[in-house]
This record gives structure tokens, sequence and C-alpha cells, in this order.
């Protein structure tokens, strides 16, 4: 599983304190701390469906029994 860092903590000099896997915990984590913002990193999670799931595991073991 890759992680993907969404949005960083930075402080007023511009410079990432740390990086977040979702904007609710950057809030979270700037919410009682004046000189830091949220900052969104532009990179976003790749998010599988239920289709592309049953697509790759029919091309990886094959058709279901059931």
């Amino acid at each position: 599983m890759d992680r993907v860092f969404t949005h960083m903590a930075v402080d007023e000099d511009g410079y990432v304190v740390r990086k977040f896997l979702s904007k609710r915990e950057a809030d979270f984590f700037c919410s009682n701390k004046a000189d830091l913002s949220v900052k969104s990193t532009g990179v976003k999670k790749k998010v599988t469906t239920t289709r592309d799931l049953y697509k790759k595991m029919l091309l990886e073991c094959g058709e279901c029994l059931f």
C-alpha cells in the first residue's frame, strides 16, 4: 500500500512541519497552533472502485465458483 500525502502543515516561514494523509488530520493538528497553516500538496489519492477490484481479481485468480 502506497501512502499518498495530500496535505501538509506549513509554518509562517514556509517550512513543512509535517505531512498528512488527509485534510481532516492536517486541520486537527493545526487547530491549536497559531503559527501553522494547512496547504495542499496537489497530489490526489487514486480511488479504486469495486469494478476495478473485480477486474483485477478476475485477471489474477480467474472466475469465482460461487
